[in-house]
C-alpha cells in the first residue's frame, strides 16, 4: 500500500506543468548574434533558465532601458528575440552585457501600423524583423535544439556587473531520493536487569546504511522554501567480540528502523545547483533491534525496540542534472529495550557523535 501511494505521488510530481519566469523576475545575459536590422538578437540565455516562447522583457543597463523585445525561439541555452522598441541602438551589438526584466505580455501584431511607440503602455506591437541567412540557420537550430523534457533551470545571476555566466535552481525538482552511510562513535551504559548487578559502561563503535525521500517546498520568498521534510529507513549489522580474548562470544546486533526529520537550509537555496547548501537537521526513529550471542557455555539471544534522536547539520551539492553529494554531522542518542530468552529486561543507552555522508538525485 505505502509503495502504492509513493508511485502515484512520483507519477502526480512529474505531470505537474513546467512553470517559467514571472512577472519581474530578472537575467543577466550576453547578446551573441544581432541581424543587419537590429530587430532579431540571439542570447545566451534560454530554457533551461526559464525562458519561454512568447515571454516579454525590457533589456536595460543602469543607465536606463535599451529595447524591449519577445522570445521567438528557444533551446536549453541560447534564445531569439525579436525587438520592437529599442531606444540605445549603441548598446545592441554582439557581445554586449545587459539585464532583462520580464513584463507583462503585449498585444502582437503584423499590421506595420500599430509598431510600438514611445509610450510604455502600447495597445499594439510588431515583432517582426529581417533576419540576415546567419540568423536563419540559428532559428533552424534552436528548432532542432528545443527541450522536450520539460525541467527548465532558472537563472539566480542578477548582478549588474554579471557577465552572464550564472548559476540557476532546480526548476521543479522538489523531490529527492538519498542514500547514506553513516559511522557512529559512542558511549554506551548497559543494565542487563540482573539485581545487585551494577550498569556496565563502554565505548564503542558501529557502521549503519540509511535509504531516505527528501520533499521540498516550491514556494517562493516563502519560510517554508528553506524547510525540507524526510523520511528514511536505517538498518546496521554488527558484532562484538572482546579485545585480546579469541575464545569470548560472540555477540551479534541487528537493528531495522524508520525516522522522519526535518531540514532547514541556508546560506544558498535549497534549489540552486553548483553552489554548497548549508542544513542544519532534526531526526526521530523508531525501530526494532534483535540481538543473540554464541560461543558461550550458554548461547542466548534477545529482542526488542529501540528510539533514536539526533540533531546536527550538514552541507548539500547538486549538478545541473540533479544528482548530489550530502554530508552531515551530528550528535546521535539512541535507547534499547529488550527482553532476553531467560526473562530478564536489558536497558542499553549510547550517545556521541555520527558522519553521514552519501549520494542524492533530485527530480
Amino acid at each position: 500500500m505505502r509503495m502504492k501511494s509513493f508511485t502515484t505521488l512520483i507519477i502526480l510530481l512529474l505531470s505537474f506543468e513546467v512553470l517559467g519566469l514571472s512577472i519581474d523576475e530578472k537575467l543577466t545575459l550576453r547578446i551573441l548574434k544581432v541581424s543587419d536590422t537590429q530587430k532579431t538578437v540571439l542570447i545566451n540565455r534560454g530554457a533551461e533558465d526559464g525562458l519561454m516562447v512568447g515571454d516579454h522583457a525590457k533589456l536595460y543597463v543602469t543607465q536606463g532601458i535599451v529595447a524591449r523585445g519577445v522570445v521567438m525561439k528557444t533551446s536549453p541555452s541560447r534564445s531569439v528575440w525579436s525587438l520592437y522598441s529599442i531606444s540605445d541602438a549603441d548598446k545592441v551589438r554582439s557581445q554586449s552585457v545587459l539585464s532583462l526584466k520580464i513584463t507583462e505580455e503585449y498585444k502582437v501584431s503584423l499590421d506595420s501600423s500599430k509598431m510600438l511607440s514611445k509610450d510604455d503602455r502600447p495597445t499594439g506591437v510588431m515583432v517582426t524583423g529581417d533576419m540576415d541567412d546567419e540568423m536563419k540557420e540559428d532559428m533552424i537550430a534552436l528548432k532542432r535544439e528545443a527541450p522536450s523534457s520539460g525541467k527548465y533551470y532558472q537563472n539566480l545571476d542578477t548582478s549588474e556587473d554579471s557577465r552572464a555566466g550564472g548559476r540557476g535552481t532546480l526548476g521543479m525538482r522538489s523531490t529527492e531520493v538519498f542514500g547514506t552511510f553513516n559511522y557512529l562513535s559512542f558511549s554506551e551504559t548497559e543494565d542487563n536487569g540482573f539485581e545487585g548487578v551494577e550498569a556496565t559502561q563502554k565505548d564503542s563503535s558501529e557502521m549503519s546504511f540509511s535509504l531516505g525521500v527528501e520533499k521540498y517546498f516550491e514556494e517562493k520568498g516563502g519560510t517554508l522554501r528553506n524547510l525540507s521534510l524526510l523520511g528514511q529507513f536505517d538498518y546496521s549489522s554488527t558484532e562484538e567480540q572482546e579485545k585480546d580474548a579469541d575464545s569470548s562470544p560472540i555477540t551479534s546486533n541487528t537493528l531495522m528502523g524508520a525516522s522522519i526529520g526535518l531540514n532547514y537550509h541556508f546560506y544558498n537555496d535549497p534549489f540552486v545547483f553548483e553552489q554548497v547548501i548549508l542544513f542544519a537537521s532534526g531526526h526521530f526513529g523508531l525501530g526494532v533491534i534483535s540481538s543473540s550471542t554464541e560461543g558461550s557455555d550458554s548461547d542466548s539471544s534477545s529482542d526488542g525496540s529501540y528510539n533514536t534522536l539526533s540533531f546536527g547539520g550538514g552541507l548539500k551539492y547538486y549538478t545541473m542534472e540533479g544528482l548530489g553529494l550530502r554530508g552531515q554531522l551530528d550528535f546521535y542518542t539512541r535507547n534499547e529495550n529488550s527482553t532476553t530468552d531467560l526473562g530478564n529486561e536489558v536497558v542499553k543507552k549510547k550517545s556521541g557523535p555520527r558522519i553521514k555522508f552519501g549520494m542524492s538525485y533530485r527530480f
